[in-house]
């Protein structure tokens, strides 16, 4: 009696687990990095609050473009935000908080150093440096 309920709860089982693998698998192939919600428009405020600061001037002067990027931290933005949707936030925040700056490996983000707010604004300022969505889903293009 006791092997005919475990033959009956075993078939279910195996189904339920493998729906569950199938399920992770699409998950991770929609979301490479995981899901996240790093916002582009947060980042384009961030910047445009600096550069208001700095008169009329975007980050520059750092050793890369990415380091650029991290002299919005802490005032503009935040580790999470500058991480992008690729980089581990940890990563990020551990490099910022020890006053270091940041890299391709601990910045998400491509950004472009030198522009000011009276540059053209057709010109890409920063964009993805994977062409993922808006969650960090897998996109055809790149966001700008």
């Amino acid at each position: 009696m006791k092997k005919l309920l475990r033959k009956k709860y075993l078939i279910p089982l195996a189904i339920l687990a493998v729906i569950i693998g199938l399920a992770r698998y699409r998950y991770h192939q929609i979301y490479p990095y995981g899901w996240s919600h790093f916002c582009e428009t947060q980042l384009s405020f961030a910047l445009r609050d600096y550069a208001d600061r700095h008169g009329g001037k975007f980050p520059r002067g750092g050793s890369s473009p990415e380091a650029s990027l991290g002299l919005l931290y802490p005032h503009d933005a935040n580790a999470y935000l500058l991480s992008g949707k690729r980089a581990p936030p940890e990563q990020t925040e551990k490099v910022l908080v020890s006053g270091g700056t940041l890299t391709p490996e601990t910045c998400g983000w491509h950004y472009v150093e030198g522009l000011t707010i009276d540059d053209n604004p057709e010109l890409a300022l920063f964009l993805c440096k994977e062409p993922l969505g808006h969650n960090g889903e897998l996109s055809e293009g790149h966001i700008v």
